[in-house]
């Protein structure tokens, strides 16, 4: 059973523009969940602080809130804590500068 099968969430998807914060589509479809009762947007955003600038930008403009659980999480704790679970995870990006190679061979 897929987790938002668990959570008795319907798993909706919608096409969305390169420019998230001047899609009037998006922002429309976030101020119309508004009208049903929805009051904040969940992201499952850890580091990426350009991502959390547009979140927050279009939950303002739609009226909500913006959670975060996983802003600022140390992500090595929380890959250890996803595997201990066997929650399934992908990593998307890694940025070289914040790599230690200290100790690993060229």
């Amino acid at each position: 059973m897929l987790r938002y099968e668990m959570l008795r969430y319907e798993l909706k998807t919608i096409s969305v523009s390169n420019e998230l914060l001047e899609d009037k589509s998006l922002i429309n479809y976030l101020k119309e969940q508004k009208r049903k009762g929805l009051n904040a947007l969940v992201m499952g955003n850890v580091k990426l602080e350009e991502n959390h600038e547009i979140h927050a930008s279009l939950c303002k403009k739609a009226g909500l809130k913006l959670v975060e659980p996983l802003r600022g999480k140390d992500t090595l704790e929380l890959l250890i804590e996803y595997s201990k679970i066997g929650m399934q995870f992908m990593i998307i990006g890694i940025r070289n500068e914040e790599l230690d190679m200290a100790g690993y061979a060229a």
